[in-house]
């Protein structure tokens, strides 16, 4: 039987994206995404979990787009892998943390707010698959009034 191992999450970023630049030209981005869980209890009490989420964006054009667009607060959509990366502690102990990864291939990044204006000229978001990241989709705003049914 065949493996498969894919991940989506939709959530808001905790803090601008942190993006590492290597000596080879490779780049990164690195994300922490909140997903809340809300739901009411017996008693009729709301209650509220939210969990966090290290994303980590190894395709060079999503990186781009991450830097540009991405801020604390953002809303978006993300699918990758998921993967237990292992390091060493301060302490010297070994410790493992799950992280989500974009790659370069089959992962997407989806900017889930409206656009916020930019001076000079309309903006249209980008389509963020990582295997087709040069695309653009047209913004709400394109659409015709019409309905074609």
């Amino acid at each position: 039987m065949p493996n498969f191992n894919k991940i989506t999450i939709m959530g808001h970023c905790g803090r601008s994206p942190e993006i590492r630049n290597f000596p080879s030209g490779g780049r990164l981005a690195e994300l922490a995404v909140a997903t809340t869980e809300r739901w009411k209890s017996k008693d009729g009490e709301r209650q509220e979990r939210t969990d966090w989420h290290k994303v980590v964006i190894k395709s060079d054009a999503l990186v781009g787009i991450a830097e540009k667009y991405l801020e604390k607060g953002s809303t978006v959509l993300i699918e990758g892998t998921m993967t237990m990366r292992k390091f060493q502690a301060k302490d010297g102990s070994n410790r493992v943390s799950p992280e989500i990864v974009v790659g370069n291939y089959g992962g997407s990044l989806v900017l889930c707010d409206k656009p916020k204006e930019k001076s000079g000229g309309s903006f249209s978001q980008p389509s963020l698959n990582s295997d087709k990241a040069a695309e653009s989709v047209p913004g709400n705003d394109d659409l015709d009034d019409e309905i074609p049914f």
